[in-house]
């Protein structure tokens, strides 16, 4: 159960349908634009993860671009694509990474971060066909 304000939403379809209702859903602080951010942060975790996993490095570089590319940057402006670029200089190698998360073994990290890529899958789908059944991607697509 989500509660807003008086409201009560059993399930995320009532959250969405009650912006629809309300016609909501395009406004930047709709139930339904958090819910797209929520889902596009899961995806960059993951696709994050699916690199991480699929790169033999030390850095977090590659994989962290790569997730932001395929992810988020289709709905970035020029300038907030560079500030990202330039930011993942910024970030630590594998082995601070999971030293920051106490992980002690990059097995065990892999192990994790494949679970998590392979639960996050059907939350997702859930919300893409959550999307697509109100037909809402084509109002809020954009950033």
């Amino acid at each position: 159960m989500i509660l807003q304000g008086i409201r009560v939403y059993w399930d995320l379809a009532g959250l969405v349908d009650g912006d629809i209702e309300a016609n909501t859903a395009r406004k930047d602080t709709s139930n339904t634009k958090n819910l797209l951010r929520v889902k596009r942060t899961l995806e960059v975790v993951r696709a994050m993860f699916e690199h991480t996993l699929a790169t033999d490095g030390t850095s977090l570089r590659d994989p962290a671009h790569k997730a932001y590319t395929q992810v988020l940057a289709p709905h970035h402006g020029t300038a907030v694509r560079k500030t990202v670029a330039a930011g993942t200089y910024a970030l630590p190698t594998k082995a601070q990474m999971l030293k920051k998360l106490n992980e002690d073994d990059e097995a065990s990290a892999k192990v994790r971060m494949q679970s998590y890529i392979d639960a996050s899958a059907p939350v997702l789908q859930y919300i893409e066909r959550l999307f697509h059944s109100r037909d809402l991607f084509h109002v809020i697509s954009y950033g």
